[in-house]
């Protein structure tokens, strides 16, 4: 499951902040910065146990995992916040009120928190979350960019369609998770910053009640538009791309844009940037210099920043791994320098 490998990754990059924490006071100088709120116990031997794990991924988004040891109900202090939630269920279940709505989660379930109604959540003893932790100013911006005008609230319905789409994405927060506590980030702010942008559309996208909203803009031909958006990210395949700076630099909306890969190629941009990418970590596999190329990176080279994912996705359109076709190339070395975008190595992952 994609969550546990973020929820593996955080617990050996994220900060212990509580441990077993019993003290109120001490739990809401953790816990307020992601929603200001009152705890209330149930049961017998009604004492917390709180355990939270976080990890700051950029100023506007952070992963928390979090489990407070008892059978308890959070109600906010405040009926809206700063804030987005989105809360996948790792263990337990938990009853959310969200406004009018009420509904029931539990393991590999997610529960999207809004900021601008009344909220709360009763949860088992044993109920353990992932929170992804997104300002509301940064989302809402983006989805603007999305929809093609400002949204007066962002609302997601909770269907299961949203669940399996939504952890889809997980592997990219991963990702940003491990640049973002690695250093890798710090050389390359414009790369994290394109990485963090397209994570977060592709949460956003994987809401329907998200997609409903995209409007179609602009009249450009399909044919000349694709041809345009293809050259765009072919000369741009190693870099993170999101559909708005795509669209954004081809002055139409994200719709448009979709609609003419599905009318002239039959898939989406993504589906078309994802399969070039695996090409040229194919070319690259098998004629780089093996002085010089490696698995990682000819991945990071291809525009893939999650090795699983790209390991999984090469061995679906080749019928290998990467590090097989990596081997069955020539054993003979080249005089040549090595591939654009690859630095000189020795070993292989």
């Amino acid at each position: 499951m994609a969550y546990k490998r973020v929820v593996s990754a955080l617990e050996g990059t994220g900060v212990l902040a509580l441990d077993s924490c019993s003290d109120p006071d001490e739990l809401a100088l953790f816990t307020d910065p992601l929603r200001p709120h009152r705890i209330t116990l149930h049961g017998r031997d009604a004492r917390l146990r709180t355990t939270l794990r976080s990890a700051a991924i950029a100023p506007s988004l952070s992963l928390h995992r979090l489990n407070y040891g008892h059978a308890v109900t959070v109600t906010p202090q405040v009926p809206d916040g700063e804030n987005f939630l989105f809360a996948i269920v790792l263990s337990g279940a938990a009853k959310y009120r969200y406004g009018g709505d009420e509904v029931v989660i539990g393991p590999g379930q997610v529960g999207p928190i809004a900021p601008y109604r009344e909220f709360r959540s009763r949860m088992d003893a044993d109920f353990s979350q992932l929170l992804i932790n997104v300002s509301k100013e940064r989302l809402e911006s983006l989805a603007a960019l999305l929809i093609g005008e400002p949204p007066a609230t962002l609302e997601f319905q909770l269907t299961p369609d949203m669940d399996a789409q939504m952890l889809a994405v997980l592997p990219i927060f991963e990702s940003l998770l491990h640049t973002a506590t690695s250093g890798v980030g710090d050389d390359s702010p414009l790369a994290q910053q394109r990485l963090e942008d397209v994570a977060l559309e592709s949460l956003l996208l994987s809401f329907p009640s998200v997609r409903s909203r995209l409007r179609e803009h602009g009249s450009t031909g399909s044919a000349r538009l694709v041809r345009d958006a293809t050259q765009l990210m072919h000369e741009r395949l190693a870099e993170p791309l999101a559909l708005t700076e795509i669209s954004r630099r081809l002055a139409v909306s994200p719709r448009t844009l979709q609609l003419a890969f599905r009318r002239e190629l039959d898939q989406s941009p993504s589906e078309w940037l994802r399969v070039h990418r695996l090409d040229r970590a194919e070319q690259l596999l098998r004629s780089g210099d093996p002085n010089y190329a490696t698995v990682t990176n000819v991945a990071y080279a291809s525009g893939f920043h999650h090795l699983g994912e790209f390991a999984k996705h090469y061995k679906q359109r080749f019928g290998q791994s990467p590090s097989a076709a990596l081997r069955s190339r020539t054993k003979k070395p080249s005089k040549s320098v090595g591939p654009a975008g690859l630095e000189p190595t020795t070993s292989t992952v």
